[in-house]
């Protein structure tokens, strides 16, 4: 398949990257809150022995490693892109299910299982919150983030791989996971909706 070649600039989170590998306790206060008082960075990547293993099994194998591994939305989000096939772009109701099955499965902190969950999860705005359709649109956008300090996308980058949201031809969202970008500076995801949520999405 040919490798992408979308041009991206402003990789702030490599200016900080050093300092949040330390340990929490370690880590000096160089990012700035958005009410302006300065906080330790939250570590967003994976270790580099890592990626080289996930890669070296990728090769191996053929298979996309995730690389979320604590259960929850972006690990489920990111296998139910694998299991239905990489580099494709996926209807976002059977994406939504496949989460769900597999979310069914991972325990939660709260005794619950992950999707109950989620699913239950109440907004912090009642009257703006967004419906679960709208939230789980709103976590793929999220995911797609790979600049600024909170680069949520950065370990999907870091093995040249990123989430895509598109326009179906019915209108509907669709959901890719692509990972045929030549090197981690290429990655750029690409949303077609440009919304945070969408509410009227088919159940």
């Amino acid at each position: 398949m040919k490798k992408h070649q979308r041009k991206c600039t402003a990789f702030d989170y490599d200016k900080i990257r050093e300092e949040a590998r330390k340990p929490v306790k370690m880590r000096g206060k160089v990012v700035e809150s958005p009410s302006g008082k300065m906080v330790v960075p939250r570590h967003y990547a994976i270790d580099d022995e890592l990626v080289i293993h996930l890669k070296a099994v990728q090769k191996q194998t053929g298979v996309f490693q995730n690389p979320y591994k604590r259960n929850g939305i972006a690990k489920a989000l990111v296998q139910a892109l694998i299991d239905f096939g990489t580099d494709k772009a996926h209807s976002f109701v059977i994406v939504k299910n496949r989460m769900k099955e597999l979310m069914l499965q991972m325990s939660s902190h709260d005794e619950m299982n992950a999707w109950e969950t989620f699913e239950g999860k109440s907004p912090r705005n009642i009257y703006t919150g967004k419906d679960l359709n709208g939230r789980i649109i709103q976590n793929i956008v999220m995911y797609q983030r790979i600049r600024g300090d909170h680069p949520y996308g950065e370990k999907l980058r870091q093995l040249g791989a990123c989430l895509d949201l598109l326009k179906g031809k019915d209108g509907m969202p669709e959901v890719r996971l692509t990972t045929t970008f030549a090197s981690y500076a290429d990655v750029l995801p690409v949303n077609q909706l440009k919304v945070k949520g969408l509410k009227n999405v088919e159940k």
